[in-house]
């Protein structure tokens, strides 16, 4: 490498060039790395990368990242009492196959980052947020939720403890803009400040439902996809993977041209009587009923536990300085469904350890 080739690296040139494409090509409402509101803590700028592809690699390559892929989306494995799957189509094993936490949100950030490309907003920013968006929730899916959501001092919020996982539990230094996506990113929360952010967030209904579908018809809890309402299919077709390609289409056919991320009526009101019709089959059918209360008990004891054994939590899953049942809090919400079963495990039944 010569030492011309050095200096415009050090310099900076490489990031500059594409933060004066973004300020070229990016719709005039978009957001632009440049003018970016910056860090919690002030810091050099990376030569090559801009501030929101840094995030996203720093979201990417997190420990909580990696935990990701042992949390559950919707199906929880370790509960199905599923064994090998005897030639059944699908694999030796149907759980491996279900949706994790960690593909959720891959799928999440696909989605997004197509919308804001197409919108001529910034893919960067909206994939880091898409990309993190999800990385507070518990173990267990809903059952874990719906646990923290009883036991916690103040109640529980997955897309808040994301946003303190990723400052405080697991230090990223991530920018304000990805921050707000991440922390507002549910619909109970007013929407995020950026439009990227608004991507992120109705991508992540788009990808859930669809997936959720899926592991449904996967798991035979759904007999075939001709369950879904008929309003649904006639709007957004017969197939998950058909629903994606219509809803992504909706929105940008609704939205391109103009300082917003909307539906159309149409795709809005099937994908609610979607959501109603999984909360009815899917979600809240007995056996899933039964899989989160499950769930709710054992992180439930596992939090008392700690309440009285504090030096039995997991080491760097909280902030020493915190009171204990904060502590307890953020060791759960950290644990993959594998490491909850273990504690709870270890705790309350050793010799089975």
């Amino acid at each position: 490498m010569t030492a011309t080739n050095t200096d415009w690296v050090q310099r900076g040139t490489v990031r500059a060039e594409l933060e004066a494409a973004e300020a070229r090509t990016l719709a005039p409402w978009a957001a632009k790395a440049a003018s970016s509101a910056g860090r919690g803590q002030a810091e050099p700028e990376d030569p090559v990368r801009t501030c929101w592809m840094r995030d996203l690699d720093r979201i990417i390559f997190s420990r909580a990242m990696m935990r990701a892929h042992g949390k559950t989306q919707s199906f929880i494995p370790a509960f199905s009492g599923e064994g090998p799957a005897a030639g059944r189509q699908g694999g030796p094993y149907i759980g491996d196959h279900y949706v994790t936490r960690a593909t959720h949100m891959q799928q999440t950030a696909r989605i997004a980052a197509t919308m804001a490309q197409a919108l001529a907003l910034n893919v960067p920013l909206t994939t880091a947020i898409a990309t993190g968006h999800d990385l507070g929730h518990a173990c267990f899916g809903h059952g874990g939720e719906a646990a923290l959501q009883q036991v916690a001092p103040g109640g529980f919020d997955h897309a808040r403890q994301g946003a303190r996982l990723l400052t405080l539990l697991e230090p990223r230094n991530l920018t304000a803009e990805v921050l707000d996506g991440i922390a507002r990113h549910s619909w109970k929360h007013e929407p995020p400040s950026t439009l990227e952010g608004l991507c992120a967030r109705l991508a992540d209904r788009i990808a859930y439902l669809t997936a959720d579908l899926t592991d449904a018809l996967r798991a035979g809890v759904l007999a075939g996809v001709d369950q879904v309402p008929a309003e649904v299919r006639r709007v957004l077709g017969e197939q998950p993977a058909d629903m994606i390609g219509v809803l992504v289409e909706d929105v940008i056919r609704h939205s391109r041209g103009a300082p917003r991320v909307v539906q159309g009526d149409a795709c809005a009101e099937a994908m609610s009587v979607m959501r109603s019709f999984m909360f009815e089959h899917v979600y809240l059918r007995p056996e899933a009923e039964r899989q989160t209360e499950r769930a709710t008990r054992l992180l439930t004891d596992l939090y008392g536990h700690y309440l009285e054994h504090p030096d039995t939590m997991p080491m760097g899953a909280s902030l020493a300085t915190d009171p204990v049942a904060q502590q307890a809090v953020d060791a759960i919400a950290g644990m993959t469904d594998r490491y909850a079963l273990a504690a709870w495990k270890a705790a309350f039944a050793p010799e089975a350890v």
